[in-house]
């Protein structure tokens, strides 16, 4: 109910996302990719939503809302698998209140998905490192994928979660269990985002041409860099 309390307006970054999704679906990932740095998952469900249920302030911030709203119920299980009950509902608690969360769940941008992926992610790879079952291993390549498809930075989480997994196994080695199996699933498991990936390298090639080209940088901060280009978006389409 919180995340429906939506008391602000829309805001600039928000603006030029919908004014992007207004465009056909074929232009607005061709605009996208020579004048922002993300990927297109959230650009592309709202550019559905808008078509679906208009432009007013609830229903381009439907995605992330229903996003922010899942994120509470994800923070429980996965509390409830790393260590208790009790630990998920304090989990769930806090994400249900939390100024942040609430803020990045009104937003028509692409942080609550970024937030839903990562914790489905951590949930996967938990039970997939205690279970072994193919459907978690699967789960967590999925969720992988999705979190890059939204936010290119999520590379850093993604890197993180390996460094547990290598954890995992030579911790298991050293204590002489078996880690045949549980290898296997993680290569499986990375091999399927990799699979679920391979369309957004041509996309991602030509975000970093055309970056490259207007002379920003790599050194830039990727946010500014992207308010920066969106802004010309927004202007353009607006001629």
């Amino acid at each position: 109910m919180v995340r429906l309390l939506v008391t602000r307006g829309i805001w600039v970054d928000e603006a030029i996302s919908v004014s992007q999704a207004k465009l056909p679906f074929g232009v607005m990932l061709e605009r996208l990719q020579i004048a922002d740095v993300h990927p297109p998952l959230h650009a592309s469900l709202l550019w559905a939503t808008i078509r679906l249920f208009g432009t007013g302030e609830l229903a381009i911030r439907a995605p992330s809302i229903l996003a922010g709203t899942l994120v509470v119920p994800m923070l429980f299980v996965t509390g409830r698998e790393l260590f208790d009950r009790r630990t998920g509902m304090v989990a769930a608690a806090f994400g249900a209140v939390f100024p942040l969360a609430i803020w990045y769940s009104q937003e028509a941008r692409m942080y609550a998905l970024y937030m839903l992926f990562a914790i489905v992610a951590i949930f996967a790879q938990a039970r997939a490192l205690r279970q072994g079952k193919a459907r978690y291993w699967a789960l967590y390549g999925v969720a992988t994928a999705a979190l890059l498809w939204t936010q290119y930075l999520a590379a850093l989480v993604v890197i993180a979660q390996q460094i547990v997994f290598v954890a995992a196994f030579v911790r298991r080695r050293r204590a002489r269990e078996p880690v045949g199996r549980a290898l296997v699933g993680w290569v499986a498991s990375l091999a399927l985002a990799a699979l679920l990936l391979v369309p957004l390298l041509p996309y991602l090639a030509s975000q970093l041409g055309a970056y490259t080209q207007r002379g920003a940088g790599l050194g830039a901060v990727p946010a500014q860099a992207g308010n920066a280009v969106s802004q010309q978006v927004g202007l353009s389409s607006t001629r």
